[in-house]
């Protein structure tokens, strides 16, 4: 049942509902009021970007929604530059491997709120979507506005108003009840939430259950700035893990590909090491050459354990170095002592034939293949080294400014994870980026952020209608 918002000494002048019809999206914006006024109501999600529209799209009790920008839905609107990669095909059992070690502990609200969910979810407001040869869903319009336009409207039509520039600075609660931090058990209380405006002036707000929606570090520019975890442990007490860029480009040195800019390598092995050590990561995935680096989803899935001074190591064939010599020896005719022998290797008179044989052998291009003969001086067994075990040095990460998703987040310790509620706080959720969970490339970070909202929404509904909240099943 829809619940109203009630507004306590303030006036009701100058806000509108919003509204996703057409391409203008029209805020909710009070009347000024110190922070002694208080506006009242049953749900305040803070935060409208992908998870904190989807979890208001999912509940139908009416509420507000507070966002520090004066745009809705930036980094939806953003993803897969511009044309939203909303989730992936696969099967949902196997999405929990590609969220790394948060994968077990989110794999409940993932297969009860699963890619099909979504899929349906959007089918019902209109949004066809479409599956490409690698998995990832998008729009069939290829428009990411179209599907922030359908959360949009299911928010609207639940009751929900947005209230763009309002950056919130504190939260605290009313007398009615206290954050009990020690303790699962807590007395009924309602949320007290301080918001900013650009100019300063300080408004406050009001409700029994509180969404935290805020996303991560990454893109700051579009609002998340990671501002909210010191909001969130000063109001709530909660704790985050090391924040890191992720699915960010890499810089490296001595970049040899500038000319094969377009080139593309299907089954890349990519992995990363320390500058001493054992390996951090192995990767398989699609890599691209670019004109000053590599890329691709191989690359960007790796970027979260790469820091300067670390190697990329890359295997474009998918076979051991010895494979590929042994392949090489028998293509040319050519025998190659070992180490041990009396010398260390061969060389192929030409540099144009060993690319042939490399192109020919490994179905790889020519271009490619011509390149990393030039480079190995036509020695097959450098050849060999260069085909499985390219190393790089890695020269710097992108930062948080060119990371598409944050690694690290709030503790998922601290919440229970069946319905992203608080342990310490009856009636508050986290969901989306600010948790400490970040996919692969390819949509799993948006499906995160519906699985998380879904869940949120399906408790606080439960929660006002009385009954037992309702989380995922065991």
């Amino acid at each position: 049942m829809k619940q109203s918002t009630r507004l306590k000494n303030i006036d009701r002048t100058n806000h509108h509902d919003i509204s996703a019809r057409g391409k203008s999206v029209r805020s909710f914006t009070p009347a000024a009021a110190s922070t002694s006024s208080v506006i009242s109501t049953d749900v305040i999600i803070v935060g409208a970007g992908a998870s904190g529209l989807m979890c208001a799209a999912n509940l139908k009790t009416g509420g507000l929604i507070l966002e520090s920008s004066s745009r809705v839905g930036t980094k939806l609107l953003m993803s897969g530059h511009g044309h939203c990669n909303i989730t992936h095909a696969g099967s949902i059992k196997n999405f929990p491997s590609c969220y790394g070690d948060a994968g077990k502990t989110i794999r409940k609200i993932l297969y009860k709120y699963s890619n099909t969910d979504l899929v349906s979810f959007l089918d019902s407001r209109g949004i066809k979507t479409v599956t490409q040869a690698d998995g990832r869903v998008f729009p069939e319009s290829m428009k990411a506005q179209d599907v922030r336009d359908a959360f949009l409207s299911a928010s609207s039509q639940n009751g929900f108003k947005v209230i763009t520039n309002r950056k919130v600075v504190e939260i605290g609660f009313s007398d009615e009840g206290q954050i009990n931090k020690e303790s699962s058990e807590s007395d009924i209380r309602q949320y007290i939430v301080t918001a900013e405006a650009p100019d300063g002036q300080r408004f406050c707000y009001e409700a029994k259950h509180l969404v935290i929606a805020t996303g991560g570090k990454s893109y700051p520019r579009s609002g998340s700035d990671g501002f909210m975890f010191d909001v969130v442990n000063e109001g709530l007490g909660l704790e985050h893990t090391e924040l890191k860029p992720s699915l960010a480009p890499l810089e490296i040195k001595g970049y040899p590909y500038g000319e094969l800019s377009g080139i593309s390598f299907d089954k890349a092995e990519v992995s990363i090491y320390p500058n001493a050590g054992r390996r951090l990561v192995l990767l398989n995935g699609s890599l691209l050459l670019a004109h000053d680096n590599f890329t691709g989803p191989a690359i960007l899935n790796s970027s979260k354990y790469a820091e300067p001074g670390c190697w990329l190591q890359i295997n474009y064939v998918g076979m051991s170095r010895d494979e590929v010599l042994a392949r090489l020896i028998s293509a040319t005719g050519t025998e190659f002592k070992s180490s041990h022998g009396r010398c260390s290797g061969a060389r192929i008179a030409q540099s144009g034939e060993l690319g042939a044989i490399i192109a020919k052998e490994f179905a790889l291009p020519r271009r490619f293949a011509n390149e990393v003969a030039k480079r190995s001086a036509c020695s097959a067994k450098k050849a060999a080294v260069l085909l499985t075990e390219d190393r790089f040095e890695i020269e710097s990460r992108g930062d948080f400014s060119k990371a598409i998703v944050t690694a690290g987040g709030l503790r998922l310790d601290q919440f229970d994870c069946k319905s992203m509620q608080l342990k310490s706080a009856q009636n508050a959720y986290c969901i989306g980026e600010m948790l400490d969970v970040d996919g692969i490339t390819g949509g799993y970070n948006l499906q995160f952020a519906w699985s998380s909202a879904r869940a949120a929404a399906a408790s606080i509904e439960a929660n006002i209608n009385n009954s037992s909240p309702i989380c995922a099943e065991d």
